[in-house]
């Protein structure tokens, strides 16, 4: 919305902006509990009212309260509200849109026509694998989303949590209520790693060089040879121990430090790998999903403070990490062993199209497609989606197809 209105600030166009957002509960939610962090450092968070840390004045911490984003971005929105070009509108309508039409060369939203539709609509709510579809013991309270965290308020201190996921959605749910024990289930069997942190190390002409190779790989293997070759010479450089192999094969846990350095070596050569596998460039990195799934694990994990509360919650009894492994169980044999009173699903909708979603409506319609070999709604890399002029798309649902997109 900034950009469009600050284009036509400068071009002298009349643009007449509507914007339909559903009002469901949403990751900056200003009333969610301070304990649940961001997780990208907040000097990465702009927007054209000014840097997030300028505006929060004290910036000390780089993992603030995404609650404290949230009245960032409710601010953003409002000067952007205060100051919108001459001949130009901006309206913001709380509705849910299920379905969108063609209509000789617009596009039917919420009974109005449009020239042109971009669809930015993130997470999915529901998806067929949720929770909310399973069948499970009677008396046994699930819980198919902790989002907003009021669903997680009645759970008490004589309940026993099973989780189902021990990803982030994990720790905001340890961060938001107190029952006798969580006890998570996962198909890894694995936690995530703390955030990976180069701190005093200077690895920028390493990480240059990466880049550049990144970009010019032929298939998964070199690329996997690039990430292995970085992270070993980070290794060296910080003057540590490690064998960035098993962790980049999926082999083993990994030894800490060979987890630091495959974490940074895939953080922060992201931008090359980004360009070079999204698109068609992803046609020739066949395996690169399993790839980026298990790496995720070790680069993008939770910052330190969110990690010392899970190790504290483990070393007190109050998350049992021994059934970790067990994910692949069915889930109501799993209820009935472990005397659980309370289920919460912390595994979210995958990226993609979802099935039920405005996305998977257009592509049922004949209106866009799924790229082939992939999860992702097709789209160019201007965002247009393939086959149309007038219909864009960013975001969760073309994950695949434009690798990054969180």
């Amino acid at each position: 919305a900034e950009e469009l209105l600050g284009l036509a600030r400068e071009r002298g166009a009349a643009v007449e902006l509507h914007v339909f957002d559903d009002g469901g509960p949403a990751a900056y939610d200003p009333r969610q509990p301070e304990e649940w962090l961001i997780n990208v450092r907040s000097s990465a968070i702009t927007t054209q009212l000014g840097s997030f840390d300028d505006w929060r004045g004290v910036h000390d911490d780089p993992f603030p309260p995404r609650r404290l984003v949230g009245r960032f971005l409710a601010e953003s929105w409002a000067a952007l509200a205060a100051h919108v070009p001459p001949r130009c509108s901006l309206s913001r309508h709380e509705a849910r849109v299920d379905a969108i039409d063609p209509a000789g060369g617009q596009w039917r939203v919420e009974g109005g026509l449009f020239d042109e539709v971009l669809l930015a609509t993130g997470h999915a709510d529901d998806w067929p694998g949720s929770l909310a579809h399973a069948d499970l013991p009677a008396g046994v309270r699930l819980i198919a989303s902790p989002y907003p965290a009021e669903n997680l308020a009645g759970i008490g201190p004589k309940d026993r949590v099973l989780v189902r996921g021990a990803a982030l959605t994990f720790h905001d749910i340890t961060r938001a209520c107190s029952p006798a024990v969580f006890i998570p289930v996962t198909r890894t069997g694995r936690f995530m790693v703390v955030k990976p942190d180069l701190g005093e190390v200077d690895a920028a002409d390493i990480i240059a060089a990466g880049q550049e190779c990144i970009r010019r790989v032929a298939d998964l293997p070199e690329l996997t040879g690039v990430l292995e070759a970085v992270a070993r010479q980070l290794l060296a450089r910080a003057g540590r121990d490690g064998d960035p192999a098993a962790v980049l094969a999926g082999t083993g846990d990994g030894e800490p430090h060979a987890n630091w350095a495959v974490g940074i070596a895939w953080r922060d050569l992201y931008p090359a790998i980004v360009e070079r596998a999204s698109y068609d460039g992803r046609d020739s990195l066949v395996g690169f999903g399993e790839l980026a799934r298990r790496l995720e694990r070790v680069a993008f994990g939770p910052p330190p403070e969110t990690m010392a509360h899970l190790q504290e919650l483990i070393d007190s009894g109050r998350v049992d990490p021994s059934h970790l492994h067990r994910g692949n169980e069915p889930l109501a044999d799993l209820v009935r062993e472990l005397d659980i009173t309370v289920v919460v699903d912390a595994v979210i909708p995958p990226p993609g199209v979802v099935p039920g979603t405005l996305c998977q409506a257009l592509v049922d319609a004949g209106h866009a497609r799924i790229r082939p070999g992939t999860r992702g709604l097709d789209v160019e890399p201007d965002g247009t989606v393939v086959g149309q002029e007038h219909l864009a798309a960013v975001g969760r649902m073309t994950e695949d197809v434009v690798l990054g997109n969180d």
